[in-house]
């Protein structure tokens, strides 16, 4: 895999989070589990766009956009290699119309 960034676009604005490849596998494999279980729907396009080399959260709708950035914050929280990019990562997550709703 060569994925170093997390994308996340709405309303047409993009935001693409430079990550580093280890902190987007670890990223990856913080979420596919969480969403699995808890946003089952959104789960199987998060993994299929992971193995095509995106990682991205942009499908996630605004009534669950707010628990999928919680487990970002989460994954930041839990290792290392995210945890220099938590305040960029925040205020992209902050900065979605998605996550105000």
């Amino acid at each position: 895999m060569s994925i170093d960034n997390l994308i996340i676009h709405a309303n047409g604005v993009i935001r693409d989070v430079q990550l580093g490849k280890r902190a987007v596998y670890d990223l990856f494999n913080f979420m596919l589990p969480k969403l699995q279980t808890q946003l089952p729907d959104f789960s199987d396009e998060f993994e299929g766009q992971y193995y095509g080399e995106v990682l991205s959260i942009s499908h996630v709708p605004a009534e669950h956009f707010s628990l999928v950035a919680d487990f970002i914050m989460q994954a930041c929280d839990e290792f290392d290699s995210l945890k220099p990019h938590k305040a960029v990562l925040q205020a992209a997550l902050q900065s979605d119309p998605r996550y105000k709703q």
